[in-house]
């Protein structure tokens, strides 16, 4: 899959100082495009093992993240006043939406699996783990510097579903 997004802001934003209704007032302006690339491969199956089902689920992850960020963004205290004065501010500076400034990238690709195990008619577990491989790619446009950060880690899901009528679930589950 694939999905792009352009986004262009030009908000206003203030800050209520007291009961009198003073106010700080400030102009925020950027722009961002993020991209990101990604894919999943997922196999199910179900089998016994004696008495106990199992839900089977494991799969293969890929997501490849590029952001790049407004090269002329802009957040200032630009106007300040009182909610019961006419406000005079006008933005008279020049916007720039455009999106060369500070480049994000990160890939992360990822292994999972995760049982489900149905112990009789009231009672099921979940137990899962997935590993992550993370890294964040060269941001600085020199591939001779590693300014890149990379990190692997299996994190485990743990579940226990109590179900006394079959629309009633009670569970606790444990999730990193």
């Amino acid at each position: 899959g694939y999905t792009r997004k352009l986004h262009r802001s030009n908000k206003m934003f203030t800050e209520i100082l007291n009961e009198a209704g003073d106010y700080r007032g400030y102009a925020f302006n950027f722009a961002e495009l993020d991209q990101y690339h990604f894919a999943q491969l997922m196999l199910q199956g179900r089998f016994a093992t004696g008495p106990i089902e199992h839900e089977i689920v494991a799969g293969l992850s890929f997501m490849d993240t590029a952001n790049d960020y407004g090269a002329n963004s802009h957040y200032n205290n630009d106007f300040n006043g009182n909610i019961y004065r006419r406000q005079s501010f006008l933005v008279t500076r020049d916007i720039d939406f455009s999106t060369k400034g500070g480049p994000y990238k990160d890939r992360q690709y990822a292994a999972f699996i995760s049982d489900t195990l149905h112990l009789g008619e009231y009672v099921q577990a979940i137990a899962g783990v997935r590993c992550t491989r993370y890294k964040l790619l060269d941001v600085d446009g020199d591939p001779q510097v590693a300014s890149g950060y990379l990190n692997t880690a299996a994190t485990p899901t743990l579940a226990l579903i109590y179900k006394p009528a079959p629309y009633v679930s009670l569970y606790g589950s444990y999730v990193e």
